[in-house]
């Protein structure tokens, strides 16, 4: 009897660190899902973009993409109207990559001949491999730009048909392909409704501009939503660069094409457009530039300019921020878990000694009569695992919104950027996200350690009441047994 009920612990031991190794590998998983980026760039060549974008900003903006994609990543463009023609091929970023992407661009001869803009054709394009994206190690996204709306047709009847399909269909298929499609809105006549639904389906971000030069901000703000990265911020002109940092790309938007753009590091050296040196880049447009500095000096950094500007600092460090990805478009008071943690040298950092000696704060902003207003500051603590968590409350407004996440300590600097899109159901022409309100799972790894501890004492108390019982059935079985024996002698 006694062999038999070791056996029985022996195997309920067994399942219980199997559900600990389950509950840990879960966890691990979360932990590295974050997938390399691959950017599907679409671009309306309809007769109407002549009128719409007549410099050609559509194209040169996708300079500044390409200079910034890293590598590793997966990119490519297309043109679309009545046809869909591949402009850059799809693949892997790598130095032939770029230097193919960007001679195609310096050559090209932008014909807008087509007046039809058939969208549905040129997303099926852009995810020609959607069988294999469940699987890949890369995280597509899509940036679609229009001056227009779905326009298969001369009947606006039948356009209205095809984009409603269109958007019952993208629905249907967002949580099997789950490729979020950030739209931008080129110009009033741009059908800023369907656009906006389009990414509000799919997760993606909506956004709407009257001036074609703002073009390459916003696909590099697209870019920073797909890549999930971090950067280190600028403050009063200045920006800080830690020991970790082996590069650092520093981006300029400019607001007047006279600008005059210095830099000025640490030890007093003076870098400009005519004066650069063998470790370090620059590359100047009218509408920005971007300057690149290996294994920079370590302190501050100044920015001198006789204009106002737009700076961001992205690096190359063995120090980075990871997160779990943040949904981009939310419906009005839905809840999400905002969840990050360090790495260093690709490790997670889990000593609470070192993550405890810096400040954590996480800071939401919103846009209101075209001031940013902050409307909350949460201060953070890491958990023992290492990780900084909290739930997000729901917004009541419909809007954009801002989320910043910072790291600040004597030595580091880094901030992480989310914007999101916050919509109401009532405003959708198809109700379909009713699967993705639902408020992401807020439970801590040790919370669930505990719940499966909880439930396998009680698995454990249950089974060795029966075989208590059980046994006791046995013994009073044999004792009646006994006793008839001897009544018979």
């Amino acid at each position: 009897m006694f062999l038999v009920s070791r056996r029985y612990t022996l195997l309920f031991c067994y399942l219980f660190f199997s559900l600990i190794l389950f509950v840990l590998s879960e966890e691990a998983s979360s932990i590295n899902n974050n997938l390399s980026p691959d950017i599907r760039v679409l671009i309306d060549n309809s007769r109407s973009m002549q009128e719409s974008d007549s410099e050609n900003y559509r194209i040169s903006s996708l300079l500044l993409l390409i200079k910034l994609i890293p590598s590793g990543a997966k990119a490519g463009v297309w043109f679309f109207s009545d046809k869909i023609v591949p402009l850059i091929p799809h693949g892997v970023v790598d130095d032939a990559w770029r230097a193919d992407a960007l001679r195609i661009i310096e050559k090209i001869e932008v014909k807008n001949i087509d007046q039809g803009v058939n969208i549905p054709h040129a997303v099926d394009k852009a995810l020609y491999d959607i069988s294999d994206l469940g699987t890949s190690k890369y995280g597509a996204g899509i940036i679609l730009l229009t001056d227009g709306g779905l326009k298969i047709s001369s009947s606006p009847i039948v356009n209205a048909a095809a984009s409603s399909e269109f958007l019952r269909d993208i629905a249907d298929n967002h949580s099997k392909i789950n490729v979020p499609i950030h739209t931008i809105a080129l110009k009033r006549r741009a059908d800023k409704r369907f656009l906006s639904n389009i990414s509000y389906i799919t997760s993606g971000l909506s956004y709407y501009t009257e001036k074609p030069e703002e073009l390459a901000e916003i696909y590099v703000n697209t870019l920073n939503t797909i890549e999930n990265r971090s950067f280190i911020p600028v403050t009063k002109d200045k920006f800080y660069i830690d020991e970790s940092v082996r590069e650092f790309t520093l981006l300029v938007f400019l607001s007047n094409k006279e600008n005059s753009i210095e830099i000025v590091s640490p030890n007093g050296k003076r870098y400009s457009q005519t004066r650069i040196s063998e470790e370090s880049a620059w590359f100047k447009q009218k509408e920005y530039m971007i300057f690149t500095v290996d294994n920079p000096g370590i302190g501050a950094w100044s920015i001198h300019s006789n204009h106002t500007y737009k700076a961001r600092v992205t690096v190359l460090s063995d120090l980075t921020i990871e997160a779990l990805k943040y949904p981009s478009s939310i419906p009005v008071g839905s809840e999400n878990e905002f969840r990050a943690w360090l790495n260093f040298k690709g490790k997670k950092i889990t000593d609470l000694a070192f993550l405890s000696s810096l400040k954590f704060d996480l800071t939401t902003t919103t846009m209101l009569g075209g001031e940013t207003r902050i409307i909350n500051v949460e201060e953070l603590a890491p958990l023992l695992n290492g990780d900084l968590r909290v739930m997000v409350p729901g917004f009541r407004k419909v809007g954009r919104y801002h989320l910043s996440f910072r790291l600040t300590g004597r030595e580091f600097r880094r901030i992480f950027p989310i914007d999101i899109d916050v919509f109401a159901l009532a405003d959708s022409e198809i109700n379909t996200r009713e699967n993705l309100i639902r408020a992401t799972s807020y439970m801590y790894p040790s919370t669930k350690i505990i719940l499966a501890v909880f439930v396998f004492l009680i698995s454990l108390s249950i089974f060795l009441l029966v075989l208590r019982r059980i046994s006791a059935q046995k013994k009073e079985k044999w004792l009646r047994r006994l006793s008839f024996t001897s009544s018979l002698e």
